[in-house]
């Protein structure tokens, strides 16, 4: 176990695999098998790490307390998932497809493969992407998801979370506090935000969601957030944080897919159910200055800062 810093009298440690192996082998008739070893490594999100080819800061303002840099980054890949790998990492959504709508959801699914396939036969090696610092020299993150590294945008980053706030954590507090019946479990195709933990002794990387929760009826209408983890801020501003993506969405049956109803009514009701529970701090809101239209529906640009604590 490595001590990484201590604050507010809160020791935050950081464990890695091979501290895991090794206090596992110091037990007595402790046995490591394959299958722990892959736990461990599995239960982290995937990522795929691009090289910065340029950056340019386009806009710099004060949004109440919050500092708000918006940023152009041209990025290039230095690794990407094959095709295979994607179809791995919808493999959940694809299977509740066949199993719920039998032949309808097979063809579904090979329509599904069928797009995904040709976004990854033409995406490019080298693009541009919008990103937001918050704070002086803090937290830096592409303003919105994509369906595969260096594919298509999707949804608007609308949520960031700080403070104890690993997805992991974050999907806890969500999970067991929020009001308003938020669960886990959620189905739904995967998605990826860039996340520059550059400044931080980390790497630049298309983050792979790895947590998502709901509340409301799949084959209905819900509230849905993907969850995109961010490392820790080593400047001690927003300690372990992560990104999310919160939308109303509604199921249509001619295409057997959600449909976005808004940006808006999601992130106002997660952020109301978790405002005051446990494990929740400060609650506030900043302009993230990418408001416009995704999906067909309008968002406004303004995100909810929440302190998980």
């Amino acid at each position: 176990m490595e001590m990484v810093m201590t604050k507010n009298n809160r020791k935050i440690t950081s464990i890695t695999l091979t501290s895991i192996i090794a206090a596992a082998l110091l037990t007595t008739f402790a046995v490591v098998t394959v299958e722990q070893i892959e736990a461990v490594e599995n239960d982290k999100p995937k990522k795929y790490t691009v090289n910065i080819i340029s950056s340019e800061v386009t806009d710099v303002y004060y949004s109440g307390d919050t500092k708000v840099q918006r940023l152009k980054v041209t990025i290039e890949a230095n690794e990407l998932p094959t095709f295979e790998e994607l179809v791995e990492a919808n493999q959940n959504y694809y299977d509740w497809l066949e199993t719920n709508f039998g032949d309808a959801g097979s063809d579904k699914v090979e329509e599904l493969k069928a797009k995904l396939k040709t976004t990854v036969e033409n995406r490019p090696n080298v693009m541009t992407v919008n990103m937001v610092r918050i704070g002086e020299h803090s937290i830096l993150f592409g303003d919105e998801s994509y369906d595969s590294p260096m594919g298509n945008a999707l949804d608007p980053v609308n949520m960031v979370f700080y403070e104890d706030a690993t997805t992991s954590q974050t999907d806890t507090v969500i999970d067991t506090y929020a009001t308003n019946n938020w669960g886990g479990d959620s189905v739904s195709p995967q998605q990826y935000v860039l996340i520059n933990n550059v400044p931080h002794g980390g790497t630049l990387d298309w983050v792979e969601s790895d947590h998502q929760q709901y509340t409301g009826n799949i084959v209905g209408q819900r509230e849905h957030i993907r969850l995109f983890g961010g490392d820790f801020d080593t400047h001690g501003v927003y300690d372990d944080w992560s990104v999310g993506t919160a939308h109303q969405e509604t199921w249509n049956w001619g295409c057997l897919c959600h449909q976005i109803d808004s940006w808006e009514t999601a992130e106002s009701d997660l952020t109301d159910d978790l405002d005051g529970q446990t494990g929740v701090g400060s609650i506030g809101t900043y302009n993230q200055g990418n408001s416009g239209y995704w999906q067909g529906e309008y968002n406004d640009g303004t995100a909810s800062l929440i302190e998980l604590t």
